[in-house]
Formats: C-alpha cells, sequence, structure tokens
C-alpha cells in the first residue's frame, strides 16, 4: 500500500507540474504561429481545470506516505 501511495503521488504531482508548464508553450508550436493566446469556450471541459487539484492532492499524498500514516 505505500508503495502504490507514493507512486500514486509521485504520478499526480508530475501532471500537475507538466500541466502548469503547458500553459508557457505558444498555441501553435506545431503550426509556427507565434500566437500566446487560447481560446477555449467556457462549457468545454478541459484537464487544464484541474492541474492546481492534481498537484496539491499529490503533495497531499506525498505528506501521508512520508508520515508513515497508512
Amino acid at each position: 500500500m505505500n508503495k502504490l501511495l507514493l507512486i500514486i503521488s509521485i504520478v499526480l504531482i508530475l501532471a500537475g507540474i507538466l500541466l502548469f508548464l503547458y500553459d508557457f508553450l505558444p498555441v501553435g508550436v506545431a503550426n509556427k504561429e507565434g500566437s500566446y493566446l487560447r481560446i477555449v469556450s467556457s462549457d468545454a471541459f478541459s484537464i487544464l481545470n484541474y492541474r492546481l487539484h492534481l498537484l496539491v492532492t499529490g503533495v497531499g499524498l506525498l505528506v501521508l506516505y512520508k508520515l508513515k500514516i497508512f
């Protein structure tokens, strides 16, 4: 259980960090556009809306692992 908790926390932390870094990429990297503006409808689902949740949950699970509560 402890190793699973560690693996899940590391995966969540990495996913959160990668999603935050994704915001720094230009919109049209593949198209060689120079635009940094993303236009997304507000009613569309985007995993980018949950990047902070992933990061905080991963850090929380890592703290639980370090404290050996489980």
